[in-house]
């Protein structure tokens, strides 16, 4: 029998969820998601348009979120700082909203 995608259990995000308290430091106390995405936009956001106000695509964001969860953690100098932006947006949100 063959399961089909939407039957599979989702798998707990390492990003998108959450408490804020937890979302600068990852368990084994390295820098989380957050933490990194925050760092990478004062050292390249300053160097794009509208970083903090323009929306990147949806499907960026979500695949860079999927990659930082399979183990692409660093952030490289070139990779699109709206895309960034919107991905710690969302870690930012999403935190805040378990808190209400």
């Amino acid at each position: 029998m063959i399961s089909s995608v939407n039957e599979k259990e989702p798998t707990k995000s390492t990003v998108i969820g959450r408490p804020i308290l937890l979302a600068l430091e990852d368990v084994d106390g390295t820098p989380s998601f957050l933490e990194k995405a925050l760092k990478f936009l004062e050292e390249h956001g300053s160097r794009v348009e509208g970083v903090l106000r323009q929306a990147a695509d949806v499907d960026d964001v979500e695949r860079r979120v999927r990659e930082y969860e399979q183990g692409k953690v660093e952030f490289a100098p070139d990779e699109d700082a709206h895309v960034i932006a919107c991905s710690s947006r969302i870690a930012i949100f999403s935190s805040t909203c378990i808190l209400l």
